[in-house]
């Protein structure tokens, strides 16, 4: 399988974007320079082994497995939805990948009636590979970093997380040498290969010495700076999809990761080494996931919480819902929760749907995007999806001011009303709630800037094309709004 690839000019970074085929590149200023290629990480190309010798419980398995992946997964994965795989492509897959996927992965939701037995029979069917007969693959780097001998990582970052900084400007101050007229003679510096690997979500981190990312196998890498070679990995054991940050000690100097992952749990990694020093589960509902970036002040880390039960709610017998976004403080030394913040109410029962289907709301209002700090106002803004069923609360679609210290709500603004909608609206299931959408939920965090007359604003982009500026000293008055697209 072809891996993805992390791409970078080694020197002072600048800029990041992100690739439609999930290739990040790494814009830097040293310019001209020979273009070489180190590739970092064995890319394994898995098919399907022949089956002439199957025994009887492998028929069985690949009988168990055809049945189940016609049932649960043939539907999208034959060619009825183009953005699924087709059969082909998740035959060069490892079937641990596979299983995973199913278990805690995008396909969870899919998984939810197999057992872990029988999402291994669906891998085999897949793959022809068994589990445990690939468990012996073992990735290997083609180079190791001279910082992996222990030298400290003792420089600040120059970008740290999904914004640059907690406000989110997304905008590099310090930038001097990288100019409209250069730009066009940046060259490529050196590439790191995910393994195994279908996209790259995660954003990185990264400091003069080391860029730190997640990925889609849930290892963290802290790759070498000047060459791209490892200096240490850390397994989260389920998907990192959002930005890495790194909290300072009093030094000012690389101290702790802290990241989310797709499981719905915060990690706080030491950055010098990659050592675990705390994991916590940060919601209840086992549909939850980390999709945000998180973000920290004074100690506290602010995790965002969203969930895949959107997915699920297009299955007819899936009791539509019980998840509701919501927002938790952590403490940064110990990992301990220090307050939740949910963006609804809890659900109740509600209708029956025509199934029979015990039904229940208000449910949904995640937090896709990362988090947003205003240390001035000791506040942090988590802006919202819809809601996934009726009724329609006024929290969906909005931007939410929580205190920093006590998780309590300040204020709330909502720019769309009665937004509830579920993947059940697209297949015409009989979960879709009654308000049947528009789906305008935000998918990315606000920005805190300034404006040329020293005025504080927050700007948020909305998936219907909008963007609006509030004001954060007026409880988040609308102070304009302007139309940046189609939407969609």
């Amino acid at each position: 399988m072809a891996p993805l690839a992390v791409v970078t000019r080694v020197a002072h970074v600048t800029h990041v974007t992100l690739g439609t085929l999930g290739t990040l590149i790494t814009h830097v200023t040293r310019l001209k320079r020979r273009l070489s290629l180190l590739t970092l990480a064995s890319c394994l190309t898995l098919g399907i082994t022949p089956a002439a010798a199957q025994t009887a419980d492998d028929d069985a398995a690949h009988s168990a497995g055809a049945s189940d992946y016609a049932l649960l997964c043939a539907g999208c994965h034959e060619g009825a939805l183009l953005e699924a795989p087709q059969r082909s492509a998740l035959a060069l897959f490892s079937p641990a990948r596979i299983v995973e996927s199913l278990e805690s992965g995008i396909m969870a939701t899919q998984g939810m009636p197999l057992t872990r037995a029988k999402k291994r029979d669906v891998a085999f069917f897949l793959t022809g590979k068994r589990v445990d007969e690939t468990a012996s693959q073992v990735m290997t780097f083609a180079c190791d970093s001279p910082l992996s001998n222990g030298t400290a990582l003792d420089q600040p970052p120059l970008w740290n997380g999904w914004g640059a900084g907690i406000n989110n400007s997304r905008h590099q101050f310090n930038e001097t040498l990288l100019t409209p007229d250069n730009v066009g003679e940046l060259s490529l510096d050196w590439a790191f290969a995910f393994p195994e690997a279908t996209r790259s979500r995660s954003q990185p981190l990264v400091t003069p010495q080391a860029v730190f990312i997640g990925s889609q196998e849930g290892v963290v890498y802290a790759l070498d700076s000047a060459n791209g070679c490892p200096i240490w990995t850390y397994d989260a054991e389920a998907e990192v999809r959002s930005a890495v940050i790194l909290d300072l000690d009093e030094q000012g100097k690389p101290e702790t990761l802290l990241f989310g992952d797709f499981g719905a749990n915060a990690h706080a990694v030491d950055a010098q080494t990659g050592e675990l020093r705390w994991k916590t589960s940060v919601h209840e509902q086992r549909l939850a996931t980390i999709t945000g970036a998180t973000a920290v002040a004074d100690g506290i880390l602010v995790v965002p919480v969203s969930s895949l039960e959107i997915i699920a709610a297009s299955r007819n017998e899936y009791s539509c819902c019980s998840f509701r976004g919501a927002v938790v403080g952590l403490s940064i030394a110990t990992g301990e929760i220090l307050w939740t913040h949910y963006t609804t109410p809890p659900p109740q029962p509600t209708s029956k749907n025509r199934l029979g289907t015990q039904m229940q709301g208000p449910s949904g209002a995640p937090v896709w995007s990362g988090i947003t700090i205003d240390t001035k106002r000791s506040l942090v803004y988590a802006t919202t999806g819809e809601n996934y069923s009726s009724p329609a609360t006024k929290t969906s679609d909005a931007v939410i001011a929580i205190d920093l210290y006590s998780g309590e709500r300040r204020w709330v603004r909502q720019v769309t009303t009665n937004d509830a909608w579920n993947g059940a609206c697209s297949t015409g299931g009989f979960n879709c709630p009654e308000e049947k959408g528009p789906d305008f939920d935000f998918g990315a965090a606000a920005l805190l800037i300034e404006n040329k007359s020293g005025q504080d604003l927050l700007v948020v982009g909305q998936k219907s094309g909008m963007v609006y500026a509030l004001d954060p000293d007026a409880d988040g008055e609308l102070l304009w709004e302007t139309r940046a697209g189609s939407g969609g």
